[in-house]
């Protein structure tokens, strides 16, 4: 029995010696594939946090102005062969530079947050709110823009700035101007969309009602 035993052992040993590196190799392999699956979603994290911050606005977390100027282009596209309208909105708070300077720009974000909440409530699931920059904000509105219920908008945009904003007690009474161009009436391409609906805006700055749509009269 004991010769029998000896002859056996280099079998026993190398069969245990295989037995032990398959798990070894299972075991490795699995840690392997856990952690390629845990690099991939961390890679593909990293890439739509790199996209996120490229197109919104770090302190609003709204769409920036690379991201606005794409939608409006695809919603110019998408009214070309609709046989559609809409309308884009570009509104500046007043005297904001005079707030950053008074109370700093950290207060200053922090108003800015405020204004957006609100204007947030005005959303419909069609329409995209962006911060052009500075104090400046878009709003594209891309269902039922006839004049009518863009003016509707806009008397609503402004009731909300009645009331004062609050920072640590201090109420601040923030007023806004409102440029207004719709397709396509006033432009068919992206840049002349928004650069007529800048030249509303500074119309609008100083009309008593603080807004205004683009006519061919306020490029004279």
């Amino acid at each position: 029995i004991t010769l029998w035993f000896l002859d056996a052992m280099p079998f026993i040993f190398a069969f245990w010696g295989q037995y032990s590196s398959s798990i070894m190799a299972y075991e490795a392999s699995s840690m392997i594939v856990d952690q390629t699956a845990d690099l991939r979603n961390l890679t593909v994290a990293l890439e739509h946090k790199i996209s996120h911050e490229a197109t919104h606005d770090s302190v609003t977390d709204l769409p920036n102005r690379i991201l606005v100027l794409d939608r409006l282009d695809q919603a110019i596209q998408s009214a070309s062969r609709q046989k559609e309208t809409l309308a884009l909105l570009i509104m500046e708070i007043d005297d904001f530079k005079e707030i950053n300077d008074t109370m700093g720009h950290f207060n200053g974000d922090r108003l800015l947050k405020q204004i957006v909440s609100r204007l947030k409530g005005l959303l419909r699931k069609s329409d995209t709110l962006a911060r052009m920059g500075g104090d400046e904000f878009a709003m594209l509105l891309n269902t039922r823009t006839e004049p009518k219920h863009v003016r509707r908008i806009v008397e609503k945009i402004q009731k909300l700035f009645l009331e004062p904003f609050s920072l640590d007690g201090l109420s601040i009474e923030v007023q806004v101007s409102i440029g207004i161009t719709f397709y396509p009436l006033h432009g068919k391409d992206v840049d002349t969309i928004i650069q007529r609906t800048s030249v509303a805006l500074e119309a609008a700055k100083q009309a008593p009602k603080k807004f205004a749509i683009y006519s061919d009269e306020l490029d004279k």
